[in-house]
């Protein structure tokens, strides 16, 4: 039996960190296969208070999940990685086609992704919005605030910390 204990405690312990892992209610690492950041692992680290410059990790919102779904950007369970650039309180509006939070232009809203699908026009009318806006700085083609709004801060999970990119 001496032989076999080593093994035996390798997968005893194995089985507790998969039953640990499973019933977190969200994955502590996630892969990004998207353009909008760079591909990798990317750690979860939960918070309650979140500030503009911070990657974060959130839900899809639901009004736009079966878009998501439908055009294969992430599966019906995936989650987005995507910058914070506006908080509660801040003004977004579309000026000119361009997405501006704050007097920061953020690029371009485009009525159709880069596969010719009509893309939501969600309306910002510059009050100050409830909830973080989420974008991808510099990657206009990212799928973000600019067409789905303001998340609600329950859809976040945490910030993302980069752990292993490609």
């Amino acid at each position: 039996m001496r032989p076999f204990f080593p093994l035996l405690s390798s997968i005893a312990f194995l089985l507790i960190l998969v039953l640990f892992l499973h019933s977190l209610p969200y994955p502590p690492v996630i892969y990004n296969a998207t353009d909008s950041l760079p591909h990798g692992f990317y750690l979860v680290r939960p918070g309650r208070v979140y500030h503009k410059g911070q990657l974060v990790v959130c839900e899809v919102p639901e009004h736009v999940r079966a878009l998501v779904v439908s055009r294969q950007w992430l599966k019906e369970d995936g989650l987005f990685i995507k910058t914070i650039v506006g908080i509660p309180g801040d003004t977004a509006r579309v000026r000119k086609g361009q997405f501006v939070v704050n007097d920061t232009d953020f690029g371009p809203v485009h009525k159709y992704d880069s596969q010719g699908g009509k893309l939501p026009a969600y309306v910002y009318d510059a009050c100050s919005v409830n909830g973080y806006i989420l974008a991808a700085p510099g990657k206009e083609r990212s799928f973000d605030s600019r067409y789905f709004g303001p998340v609600r801060p329950e859809l976040i999970l945490g910030e993302a910390i980069p752990l292993v990119l490609f």
